[in-house]
């Protein structure tokens, strides 16, 4: 199988570090007026797609995301990001969740309570409620 994997985040992953999307993404939306739309996909869920497709032995490409396009936005980031479905730029996860077994667990809000919690510390610093 080949999975093709969204905007992926998960815990050990830093504010202060480049690279890592969510994170820049957060930071630009609080800071900058921009917005960008977008699916991601926390950690956990991508690792339970790989054992997935391992196990079944299917052949075939599939979208691993969590299936909505949410808005990272000043607004957005400042209440709650799972209230902002943009409806563009999302992965079409329906033959993932038929052949796979795929069933995504985390939404944006509850990855990054999931995540480490000096992280979500930095990110109410930063002022994104979690």
């Amino acid at each position: 199988s080949i999975l093709r994997i969204s905007n992926v985040y998960g815990k050990r992953m830093t504010v202060e570090g480049e690279g890592n999307l969510v994170i820049n993404l957060l930071r630009e939306g609080i800071s900058k007026k921009q917005t960008v739309d977008g699916d991601y996909v926390y950690i956990k869920d991508v690792v339970e797609a790989l054992v997935q497709s391992l196990g079944k032995g299917k052949k075939g490409t599939y979208n691993v995301g969590f299936g909505i396009s949410y808005r990272l936005d000043r607004e957005s980031i400042q209440k709650n990001v799972n209230e902002y479905y943009s409806g563009k730029k999302y992965f079409k996860i329906k033959k993932a969740k038929l052949d796979l077994g795929y069933e995504p667990r985390f939404d944006l809000n509850s990855g990054l309570r999931d995540m480490d919690h000096n992280l979500g510390l930095k990110l109410i610093w930063l002022g994104y409620m979690v």
